[in-house]
């Protein structure tokens, strides 16, 4: 059997220098939602950094890390940033920026795992709960914060499908429901 050549280690350094020294690149195509500046930055002040910002050694350029650093800027331009460094040439710094984040987003969800990780999770910032929640509404956990910020309880969200013989029927259920405050949805079949 042939031996596959290896992957190519990029890395060639890292180190921490001043918010202000780093330079945006110019082809970077995310944006940054406030709701996501201000989790970013509850986390950074509930924990601080434990990822690198990411620069190409041969551009100069941020290949990632763009909002770390707008979050560290309205810091000061001397927050300390912590980086690493790759030597990769343009095309290679493209389809990374192209990529880097779409990989991520592909992975999916454990709702089990990320019900038991909620359990588990404790935050005083507004931002960090505001992103947890919509993340545990979005994949069809209930993740209600207690006072001290920590989500105390997580409960499976359950779908009730309920057979109607007329519209009516159907119209007296969907209203009766609401009224007690359960959240309805007609589904047309």
């Amino acid at each position: 059997m042939a031996k596959k050549p290896a992957w190519r280690n990029r890395l060639v350094g890292s180190g921490e220098q001043p918010a202000s020294a780093f330079k945006a690149n110019p082809a970077n195509w995310r944006t940054h939602p406030e709701t996501q500046q201000d989790a970013l930055e509850g986390v950074l002040r509930d924990v601080g950094w434990v990822q690198n910002v990411i620069i190409n050694k041969r551009t100069g350029y941020l290949v990632d890390g763009h909002q770390r650093i707008a979050s560290a800027l309205r810091q000061g331009d001397d927050t300390p940033v912590p980086y690493v460094e790759i030597d990769v040439d343009e095309a290679e710094e493209a389809l990374i920026l192209a990529t880097l984040d779409p990989l991520a987003a592909m992975a999916g969800t454990d709702t089990a795992a990320l019900d038991a990780l909620l359990r588990s999770v404790q935050t005083g910032e507004a931002g960090v709960q505001a992103m947890l929640a919509k993340l545990a509404e979005d994949e069809g956990i209930v993740a209600p914060v207690d006072e001290a910020g920590r989500i105390d309880h997580i409960v499976s969200q359950f779908h009730v499908l309920i057979e109607c013989a007329t519209e009516a029927a159907q119209v007296a259920l969907l209203e009766r429901f609401s009224a007690e405050g359960l959240t309805c949805k007609a589904l047309v079949s």
